[in-house]
């Protein structure tokens, strides 16, 4: 969504809670990242981007700061879902999944 918007990739935060579980699959998570082609850097340098100090006035909020960009933007209203996890929309794939 972010290049649809932009035009080109921009650095991404990753919300992480203080748990047992964040801990013991952290490094797992961080490897997967890189061996996908992510270069990771420091939240000072992430929250340095232009697109952090971006604020729109749409409603519904709170999906994401991008969610918010693009819904502003007027250009990608069809595939902005809301809210964005939701059984409405995970449902039949997890049933296909027989999860």
């Amino acid at each position: 969504m972010a290049q649809s918007i932009f035009g080109h990739s921009i650095d991404h935060t990753i919300l992480l809670h203080h748990r047992l579980t964040t801990g013991l699959f952290l490094d797992d998570m961080l490897s997967m990242f890189r061996a996908r082609g992510w270069q990771l850097i420091d939240a000072k340098t992430a929250f340095a981007s232009s697109v952090f100090a971006m604020e729109s006035d749409v409603l519904p909020a709170g999906q994401s700061l991008i969610w918010s960009l693009a819904k502003a933007d007027g250009r990608f209203d069809k595939l902005l879902r809301y809210p964005g996890e939701d059984g409405n929309y995970e449902a039949p794939k997890m049933d296909a999944a027989n999860l």
